[in-house]
């Protein structure tokens, strides 16, 4: 038997309390990282070697590691492999949503256990019946849930079939909205469409529509949870990458473990793994296309086709800049950058600025950027779009940073943000600035054009 020990760092004493206890009691390799990982080496590639090795998961559930996005992917890593888990509240009497059905060892201060019968506990569940029974019960208990939500989906259904409105007719409408250039009104009809349950085929169009138009995410996310036609939930998912953010991330790796659709699954996972770091997206799907399972197989390939499609249109550093500013420097530093050195760079000369398809343009190339790069000079000071293109970058965790073209402050909201040799400006010192940036370009590794 090997038990592997999930805990957040901050919970470091207490794990290793429970560590210690398990040894002295069971006939097993008990494991945890900080005893186990030696100087120099790869701390997540040993923990996933031991994830691989482990039978059992005993995971300290506190407020910490709730948080922690690399608890998390252990959790998902057992459940990938179906390993039995066993959670240990610790701080908090709230079991997140994946472990909800697994019976949790209450040891918190305040709980009726002393910290001794929460240990024997424990390793009843791992070593006697108690397993057996526990996890009988959930699947008897899973059960009797997935039945009452089929018959409750049943009468629900009964109930739509005869909707209160022709949906059909609401969609034109919408279109005609949208052609219009009447938006408010386009995605009130889409979102209209999307309460409609009988014909799925005008609930993707509206998916679209509402995609194309970066509107009503929280809309699409309730209706990735609750829709029941898995090629809507599928739609919902493949437009999600247009509005990442910590709900949109938070719900689609819920979606990747408690969806139903095999497809559903993989594509949010991928994406929740893209929107952490797109470089090891190739290497997980990968994995699932080496797979026995010729279903995993085939959704992996349209995952893939997906994320080709996310990363031919991403990693560029998008440039935030006054107009002002544009034929003094920002043209002539954006075709050095393409030109001599090779780096994608997004700029919108193309678009006329305060237009709707310039507004779309922008959060599209905001939302698919590795960078955002702002050009300070005393002209940002009396630009609002570029205040909210910084903000927008900010929301979706993207990488920003600002070089100098000349002296002066930061604007009001941006303080936090970093800045490049900010004691420098390119109208002083143009060759130190321009080496420093494309050293700082090559440390971020900044993607370049192909065949540079």
């Amino acid at each position: 038997m090997r038990i592997y020990i999930s805990y957040r760092r901050h919970d470091a004493d207490f794990a290793r309390k429970i560590t210690h206890a398990l040894r002295q009691i069971l006939d097993a390799s008990v494991w945890i990282d900080v005893d186990s990982i030696e100087a120099g080496e790869d701390w997540w590639e040993a923990k996933m070697t031991e994830m691989a090795k482990a039978d059992v998961m005993v995971a300290v559930i506190s407020p910490f590691a709730i948080e922690s996005k690399y608890v998390k992917t252990e959790w998902r890593y057992f459940f990938a492999d179906d390993k039995p888990i066993i959670p240990v509240l610790y701080g908090t009497n709230e079991l997140p949503f994946p472990l909800k059905r697994m019976n949790a060892v209450d040891m918190r201060d305040q709980s009726d256990l002393t910290f001794e019968q929460g240990i024997e506990k424990i390793c009843s569940i791992i070593t006697g019946t108690d397993f057996r029974l526990s996890v009988d019960e959930a699947q008897a208990q899973s059960q009797k849930l997935e039945e009452s939500i089929q018959q409750t989906a049943m009468r629900v259904g009964d109930l739509l079939q005869q909707p209160e409105f022709d949906v059909e007719a609401v969609l034109t409408d919408a279109r005609r909205h949208h052609r219009n250039k009447a938006y408010d009104k386009a995605v009130e009809s889409y979102v209209q469409v999307l309460q409609d349950r009988t014909r799925p085929q005008f609930r993707m169009q509206a998916v679209d529509s509402l995609t194309e138009l970066r509107s009503a995410n929280t809309v699409l996310l309730e209706s990735l949870v609750h829709d029941p036609a898995p090629e809507v939930r599928l739609q919902i998912v493949k437009g999600l990458r247009y509005f990442h953010s910590p709900l949109v991330t938070e719900t689609l790796e819920i979606a990747g473990i408690a969806d139903d659709d095999l497809a559903v699954r993989v594509h949010s996972q991928m994406l929740v793994n893209f929107f952490r770091d797109p470089s090891h997206v190739p290497y997980w799907l990968d994995k699932l296309q080496r797979s026995n399972n010729a279903d995993l197989n085939t959704v992996a390939n349209d995952a893939y086709l997906l994320y080709n499609e996310m990363s031919e249109t991403s990693g560029h550093v998008f440039i935030s800049y006054s107009r002002r500013d544009a034929e003094d420097f920002t043209l002539e530093l954006v075709d050095t950058l393409r030109q001599t050195h090779g780096y994608k760079i997004w700029m919108d000369t193309n678009l006329l600025p305060g237009s709707d398809s310039w507004k779309r343009g922008i959060a599209k190339a905001i939302e698919q950027c590795s960078l955002l790069l702002l050009i300070l000079s005393p002209e940002v000071h009396n630009s609002y779009y570029i205040g909210e293109e910084v903000s927008y970058a900010e929301q979706l965790s993207k990488n920003r940073l600002f070089v100098k073209y000349k002296q002066t402050h930061m604007p009001f909201g941006m303080t936090t943000m970093q800045g490049l040799r900010d004691n420098l400006t390119f109208e002083d010192y143009p060759d130190e600035m321009l080496t420093g940036l494309i050293d700082e370009f090559e440390r971020r590794n900044i993607p370049k054009t192909v065949g540079s």
